[in-house]
C-alpha cells in the first residue's frame, strides 16, 4: 500500500524511522482513525477538530500546508493510487526529534496510511465483562488519542484471558468505555453515556450520537453511571468510527437486542452509514 509520509507518497514498507524517533522513544504524538466508504470520508471535520485540539495540548505544530483541504486531497489521492473506495485511514502526527523528556522542537512529522475496510453492518457482542486490571483516570491527556495505548492493550489482553467479547473499563465503579468504543445505555426514549470526566476518549461517533439524538426523538444524558445500576437499562450499544455494536450482556446483566437494534438503526439511517 502506498502511504503519505511528510507530504511524499511512498510504499508503506519503505518508510524508515531512526531509532531515536520521538514517536518510538516517547510515544510523543497523537493519531486519528477515519473511515471512507464509497469514497465518502465520514466525519472528517470532527476528526480535524480533535486532531488540532490534541496538537494544541501537546504543543505540536502541523506543517504550514497541512490544512483540512490538504488532508482531504491526500486521502483521495491515496484512495486513487491504491485503487480503493472503502478504506480505514490512519493519520499519525508526532514530534520531530530532539531532546529527552524535554523536547527541543514543537514541529511534527506525519504519516497517513490506509487499508481496505469492509463495512459489516451492525456488530454484536454477546458477553462483556468488567475489567479488573485496568482503571480509567481523568487527566489532561485522557481525552487525546495518543500513541501510548497501554490502557487498551492491557484491557484487550484481559479480554482474551476472560474469554469474552470485550471488557468494560471503569473509573472507581463508574462506567467508562469499551476497549475500542464508547458505550451507551437505553431506557425508554432516553440514552445515557458517561461524561468525558470519567477518563474516556471523546469518540467521534459518540459526539455525533450526542449531537443528533434529539433529532431522532431521544433525550441524551451525559451522566456518571455506577456499574451497580446497569440493570436499570433496557439496551446497550457501543460506537466507534467504524459503526455500531449491540451489547447483549455485561457480566450477568442482559439487555434487549430488539430495543437496542431499533435505536441503532435510526442512527445508521440518519448518518447514511
Amino acid at each position: 500500500m502506498i502511504s503519505c509520509y511528510n507530504g511524499q507518497l511512498i510504499e508503506k514498507q519503505d518508510i524508515v524511522l531512526p531509532i531515536d524517533d520521538r514517536g518510538f522513544q516517547y510515544a510523543d504524538g497523537i493519531f486519528e482513525t477515519l473511515v471512507v466508504r464509497g469514497s465518502k470520508i465520514f466525519f472528517i471535520e470532527d476528526h480535524w477538530e480533535r486532531l488540532n485540539r490534541g496538537c494544541d495540548v501537546l504543543k505540536l505544530n502541523l506543517p504550514v500546508y497541512f490544512k483540512l483541504d490538504y488532508l482531504v486531497q491526500v486521502i483521495r489521492e491515496l484512495l486513487s493510487v491504491n485503487n480503493l473506495t472503502d478504506a480505514r485511514i490512519k493519520l499519525i502526527v508526532w514530534r520531530c526529534n530532539g531532546g529527552l523528556y524535554e523536547p527541543t522542537s514543537i514541529e511534527s512529522n506525519f504519516v497517513i496510511t490506509l487499508q481496505p475496510h469492509v463495512y459489516k453492518g451492525i456488530n454484536k457482542k454477546s458477553v462483556v465483562k468488567i475489567s479488573r486490571t485496568v482503571q480509567l483516570v481523568f487527566t489532561p491527556f485522557s481525552q487525546l488519542k495518543t500513541l501510548n495505548a497501554l490502557t487498551y492493550i492491557v484491557a484487550s489482553l484481559e479480554k482474551r484471558s476472560l474469554d469474552c467479547d470485550d471488557v468494560l473499563l471503569t473509573n472507581q465503579n463508574l462506567v467508562g468505555e469499551l476497549t475500542a468504543a464508547s458505550v451507551f445505555f437505553i431506557k425508554d426514549k432516553e440514552i445515557f453515556t458517561p461524561p468525558i470526566a470519567t477518563g474516556i476518549i471523546p469518540g467521534i461517533m459518540r459526539k455525533n450520537v450526542i449531537t443528533n439524538a434529539g433529532k431522532l426523538g431521544y433525550v441524551i444524558n451525559e451522566l456518571p453511571i455506577n456499574i451497580k445500576n446497569l440493570g436499570n437499562f433496557e439496551g446497550c450499544f457501543g460506537t466507534n468510527v467504524t459503526g455500531f455494536t449491540i451489547i447483549e450482556q455485561i457480566e450477568d446483566i442482559k439487555f434487549s437486542y430488539s430495543a437496542t437494534n431499533e435505536v441503532i438503526n435510526k442512527f445508521i439511517k440518519h448518518f447514511e452509514l
